[in-house]
């Protein structure tokens, strides 16, 4: 096994975040800046900290490797890796040990070997190309454990940044109806207006979205004002919780990668020093 490879593993790149579109309005979204539009501050953690420990490429040449082995194979490699994904939240909270979770790992590891020595043993034009990423074993298998841990935590992130984008249009068009408001033309009975109202659940976070298109009166302007800084309000709360889970995901994140490099390197350790014993004797 390739398992002098770990250097591999420390590899990260950052998530791309969405560009603003809409660069004409920059004038007006500056307004978002006031902290009075909102109850609290965010947290200083948001998604665009997220970072993979893998590239695409590297996750897109293991998966070629996979792919192209055996339906029998596939799954007995898939089977362990599930038991080292659950190993780890098992770690986490007690219900499974270090011990146990790299008996697992291990088994993984054979297992991809044994199926990859299994395809290049086959007649030319049977056999699995390994690829042109140069990627061992270890690499892969830890793809594939690590890729089921961080698209949890990348989906959640890229979930978040939606609601955040939210809450900024929304802060913006409450400036414009605080605007048009106290600049109301004095003997107008109505004016047009077109929003987004944002009607979000507390507990799932879930936010629906509907335009609105209207003729509003004064009056009505108020109460459209009032129930924006409600929604606004609300949104902000779900944003701050969550953010805060974005953070304790990422954390665990890291806490899984940096466990099975530990074990990986006491795998290392182990054989390097029995084929030191081997030779001394």
């Amino acid at each position: 096994m390739a398992i002098n490879r770990i250097d591999q593993l420390q590899r990260t790149t950052a998530v791309p975040t969405a560009e603003d579109s809409q660069a004409g309005r920059q004038s007006r979204l500056e307004l978002n800046t006031q902290s009075s539009f909102e109850r609290g501050s965010d947290s200083d953690f948001d998604p665009a900290n997220f970072q993979p420990t893998f590239t695409d490429d590297q996750r897109r040449q293991a998966q070629e490797r996979f792919d192209s082995l055996p339906v029998e194979d596939q799954q007995a490699v898939e089977a362990v890796v599930t038991r080292v994904h659950l190993g780890l939240s098992g770690v986490r909270t007690g219900t499974t040990t270090v011990g146990e979770l790299g008996a697992a790992l291990a088994e993984g590891l054979s297992s991809y070997t044994g199926a990859l020595n299994g395809a290049r043993s086959l007649p030319a034009d049977n056999r699995i190309r390994r690829g042109s990423g140069g990627s061992g074993e270890v690499t892969d298998i830890m793809i594939r454990v690590m890729g089921r841990v961080e698209d949890s935590v990348a989906q959640f992130a890229i979930d978040l940044q939606g609601k955040l984008n939210m809450k900024s249009e929304l802060r913006t068009q409450l400036a414009e109806v605080r605007d048009m408001i106290a600049n109301w033309p004095e003997g107008q009975d109505t004016q047009t207006l077109t929003w987004t109202s944002y009607d979000a659940d507390p507990q799932t976070g879930k936010i629906t979205e509907t335009v609105h298109t209207k003729e509003l009166t004064k009056e009505e302007a108020v109460s459209l004002q009032e129930r924006m800084q409600a929604e606004l309000d609300t949104i902000s709360d779900i944003t701050q919780m969550q953010q805060y889970e974005l953070q304790q995901k990422y954390q665990a994140q890291q806490e899984a990668m940096q466990t099975l490099s530990e074990i990986l390197r006491s795998m290392h350790d182990t054989m390097k020093n029995t084929i030191a014993n081997v030779k001394a004797s």
